[in-house]
Parts: C-alpha cells; sequence; structure tokens
C-alpha cells in the first residue's frame, strides 16, 4: 500500500509540471501595485495591521518592565523580575496577563493611528471642498491689438497712451504677411 502510494506521489509530481500553465509574455517578474489598485479602507486596514504588530515586541517589553516595577513596588515580589533574563522569570499566569495587556495595548496604538489618518484626511478633504467652492471661475475675454494690461499698483498704465500702429507688408508670397508695429517706449525709474 505505500509503495503504490509512493509511486502515484512521483507520478504526480513529475506529470502535473507538464500541464502548468504558461504565460503568453515573454517577462516573468511581476508588476508592482498601483495605488488605485485598492480601496483606500484596504490601505487603512493594513497600516493599521502594521501599526499594531509592529509595535507588540516593544511593547510587551515595556509592559513587562512596568509589570515587574509594579510587582516589586507593591510588595509582591522580593527582587525586581528581569524580564530579558531566564532566572527570574514570570509565572505562566504573570505571562499570560503581559501578553493580554502588550496586545491591547498595540491594538490601541494602531487603533488610534488610524482615528487620526481618518480624521487628518477628511480634514484635508473638507478644506479642500471649501476651497472649491470659494474659487470663482475666471473668464476668459480677448486682448484687442495694443491694449497694455493693467497690473495692480501700476499707475503708469493709467494714463492715456497711444495704440501701436500697425503695418502689413507682402512679401510677394499671398499666404504670409509680415506685420510689423511701432511701438513709442519710455523709461520709467522708481
Amino acid at each position: 500500500m505505500k509503495k503504490a502510494f509512493l509511486i502515484s506521489a512521483l507520478v504526480f509530481s513529475l506529470v502535473l509540471p507538464v500541464f502548468a500553465a504558461t504565460t503568453t509574455s515573454s517577462s516573468t517578474t511581476p508588476e508592482e501595485y498601483q495605488p488605485h489598485e485598492f480601496p483606500q479602507w484596504a490601505h487603512d486596514l493594513r497600516r493599521t495591521e502594521i501599526i499594531a504588530f509592529g509595535s507588540l515586541p516593544f511593547v510587551t517589553i515595556g509592559v513587562s518592565l512596568l509589570y515587574s516595577t509594579y510587582l516589586f513596588y507593591t510588595g509582591e515580589e522580593s527582587s525586581f523580575l528581569n524580564p530579558l533574563t531566564i532566572a527570574d522569570s514570570f509565572s505562566s499566569d504573570q505571562q499570560i496577563n503581559i501578553l493580554k495587556i502588550s496586545v491591547g495595548v498595540s491594538a490601541v496604538l494602531g487603533l488610534v493611528d488610524l482615528g487620526i489618518t481618518v480624521l487628518r484626511r477628511s480634514s484635508i478633504n473638507y478644506s479642500l471642498m471649501k476651497k472649491q467652492k470659494n474659487v470663482s471661475h475666471p473668464s476668459v475675454s480677448p486682448i484687442a491689438p495694443g491694449e497694455l494690461i493693467p497690473y495692480p499698483g501700476d499707475e503708469s498704465l493709467n494714463e492715456e497712451k497711444e495704440s501701436p500702429e500697425f503695418t502689413e507688408t507682402n512679401s510677394g508670397n499671398d499666404d504670409v504677411f509680415e506685420i510689423e508695429a511701432e511701438y513709442e517706449t519710455e523709461v520709467v525709474e522708481e
């Protein structure tokens, strides 16, 4: 019975790669994920998970030290239990309590970061939406040849000036005209 099982396993392991799916593209390198491939809540959930699990080892060490300090000052232990040594070890009940507290604190850290991220994003979206409502849409109007555009604070443009004179010259080709303008220039000293 064992021989039959081993032989059939060997046959399947040799035959299955023959029927494996092949790709039509020549590149087998995977493409990076694009930001739009996942919804925002999935990004937020992943960030919360990374922060919660990433902080767990550090929180566990901190909780162990605080728990050991608490036991020493309340008199339940005669010496400070060092969580980094095996000789002065916590009991299994104490280890379970430390682990429960550490998981709770890490989860709270992840959820607080999630709350801050969501509030910050909604605040930014609200301010952008408010700015869009307050922005007036500019109107575009053509400028006549020779018309000067006044700039704020430029009082020299408020005076009436002569508009430039345009002359058209034909260079022999009916499709091409050269336009020459004569401007009066003056230097304004500030």
